[in-house]
């Protein structure tokens, strides 16, 4: 069993030190209450809807200033910290990206979002083109996927089929898609029986209101925990093996699909 934390918090709109200063405030909370890991929302370093000059100026590689600073943070508070960024990338063209650090601080994985979410993303961002991760980590397999990408079936079941029993998902969800959290994420995990942990900012920005309502979904289908519309919370759930494989031996939708008939993909296993 492992314990995992969504810190579901306010932007910090191109100030990335109030920002690295709430990531660690949410890990030693998460960390006191017997948290694992912790999941904060989309481009948290940055904020979400800074503009293109902006994610130009604030965006930093993988291994960067800030990536280290979240090290030291996960090292100190003793959790393994999944968060999102602007990334550069070796081809200088500025991704939205989530990165997964180890309680050590060693860096785990990254993830390039997929699907962009129209113009805010398109006009910030590139897409990225690789297949989301899937890393071992305290005797489980953690993938990532970033708000729009949990919404497309296909990207779950790629995680899936990879072995995923978690999805950490940074999201910067906004009010008037609140379906997301409360049918969208819970149908996902219990389609493709595993986890999925849903970290969403609340409070407003100068372009956005964010819905909160971040959610930690069971591979049955139920809600773990679930935080509300508008306040700052560290929600946190026990993830059992046990639920897991209960649940991959009831529910055989991915061994029952008809993958001769519609699209391609592999069995799992």
């Amino acid at each position: 069993m492992i314990t995992v934390a969504v810190g579901q918090l306010r932007p910090h709109i191109a100030q990335p030190q109030q920002a690295l200063a709430a990531v660690e405030r949410a890990a030693r909370s998460a960390s006191s209450t017997g948290a694992d890991l912790l999941i904060v929302p989309e481009t948290f370093l940055s904020g979400y809807a800074i503009g293109r000059a902006a994610a130009q100026r604030l965006a930093e590689p993988v291994d960067g200033e800030m990536a280290s600073a979240v090290a030291r943070i996960a090292r100190r508070s003793s959790i393994a910290v999944v968060y999102g960024f602007a990334e550069r990338g070796s081809d200088q063209k500025i991704y939205n990206a989530a990165s997964f650090v180890s309680e050590t601080g060693e860096h785990l994985a990254v993830h390039r979002k997929l699907h962009l979410f129209q113009s805010v993303d398109a006009e910030q961002f590139s897409p990225g083109h690789d297949r989301p991760p899937v890393v071992a980590w305290n005797g489980w397999n953690v993938g990532l996927a970033i708000c729009y990408d949990i919404e497309f079936p296909e990207t779950v079941r790629m995680l899936a089929e990879d072995g995923a029993d978690l999805i950490c998902t940074p999201t910067a969800n906004m009010v008037g898609f609140e379906q997301v959290s409360r049918l969208i994420v819970p149908a996902r995990a219990y389609e493709s029986q595993l986890y999925i942990a849903y970290a969403n900012y609340c409070g407003a920005d100068e372009t956005f209101s964010y819905a909160g309502t971040s959610v930690i979904a069971s591979p049955t289908g139920d809600l773990c925990a679930a935080a509300s519309p508008d306040a700052e919370e560290i929600l946190t759930a026990d993830l059992d093996r046990a639920t897991l494989e209960e649940a991959r031996r009831n529910l055989t939708y991915l061994t029952d699909r008809r993958l001769d008939l519609y699209g391609h993909g592999t069995a799992p296993g």
